[in-house]
Order: C-alpha cells, then sequence, then structure tokens
C-alpha cells in the first residue's frame, strides 16, 4: 500500500512539474503543491539545473559537430555556390548565437570553444567563396594569411589560449604547406 502512495505522489509531482514549466498554473502555486506533496523535500533548484545542463550538453555536441558538417558540404556535397553560402551563413550565424549565449553565462572555456568553431567556419567560408570566385593560390594563401593574423589578435586581445595556440598551429601548417 505504502508503494502505491509512493508512486501516486512521484506521478502527482511530475504534473505538478508539468505544469509549472507550461505554466498551467502560477508558480507560487506549484510550489506550494510541489511542497505539500514532497512533505518540504523537493528541490527546484536541482531539476531546472538537470534541464539546463541537458540542453547545455545538447548544444556543445551540435556546436562541435558544426566543423564536420561543413567540411562535408565543402568536399562531398555538389552544392550551387550559393546554397553553399547559405548553409555556411547558417552555421556561422548559429555559432554566433552559442557564442553570445555563452558569453552571458560567465563561461569562458565554451565561449572560447564557440569562438574556435566561428573562426573555423570563417576561415573555410572565406577560402571556398575565394576558391569559387578567384581560383589565383596567392589570394587564396593571403585570405588564409590574413585569417591567421586576425585569430592571432583574437586570442591575444581575448586571452584565448585555445585561439592563440590554434593561430600559431595554424601558422606552421601554412608555412609548411607554402613551402612544400
Amino acid at each position: 500500500m505504502e508503494f502505491d502512495n509512493k508512486k501516486r505522489a512521484q506521478i502527482i509531482i511530475k504534473e505538478i512539474e508539468y505544469w509549472k514549466d507550461h505554466k498551467l498554473l502560477p508558480g507560487r502555486y506549484c510550489d506550494f503543491l510541489l511542497a505539500l506533496y514532497t512533505k518540504g523535500e523537493y528541490d527546484s533548484d536541482r531539476a531546472e539545473s538537470e534541464k539546463i545542463n541537458w540542453l547545455f550538453t545538447l548544444r556543445i555536441i551540435l556546436l562541435i559537430l558544426l566543423l564536420p558538417t561543413a567540411f562535408c558540404f565543402v568536399y562531398f556535397i555538389q552544392l550551387h555556390g550559393m546554397w553553399q553560402a547559405i548553409v555556411f551563413i547558417i552555421f556561422i550565424l548559429l555559432t554566433y548565437r552559442s557564442m553570445i549565449a555563452y558569453k552571458n553565462v560567465n563561461n569562458t572555456y565554451y565561449y572560447n570553444l564557440a569562438l574556435f568553431v566561428f573562426l573555423c567556419l570563417i576561415l573555410l567560408f572565406s577560402y571556398t567563396w575565394m576558391n569559387y570566385f578567384f581560383s589565383s593560390s596567392l589570394l587564396l594563401n593571403t585570405v588564409i594569411a590574413v585569417n591567421l593574423i586576425i585569430w592571432l589578435l583574437l586570442g591575444y586581445y581575448k586571452k584565448s589560449a585555445i585561439i592563440g595556440i590554434a593561430s600559431i598551429l595554424g601558422a606552421l601548417l601554412f608555412i609548411m604547406f607554402i613551402i612544400y
């Protein structure tokens, strides 16, 4: 009998949480009912943090997957240049939105990760478009060099080790590519 009461209370608690999330009842009423059914042991902060952590993790995974997806759109999927530009702009806007979200939360690690993905997408976009319109290797090398200089300046300005190290490694790879 006690098991049924606990199960019934859990169902009621989930239903009240649903009401609270979807604003079917005012928050203070839901808090009162939750405190009543949990005998004062309900932790609303824990329930909110679990939901936020799940969304936060999903956003990070999608952010990291944008780079390989953009790379695949450029090299493996044959789209017209305008469609590639639209896809790139959407990816860049999504990454920019993530940067703003992480900056508002004051999470510097994930902000720097979003900034890195943003800069990589800009580099890939500029390289693709310069290659599409102008097939001059001098112009392509100039575009890559300018992007890497911007990375280095942003790494110094934002005091981001990730961006600074990426710009230095990118410059080394770029120099090796030019030499060989």
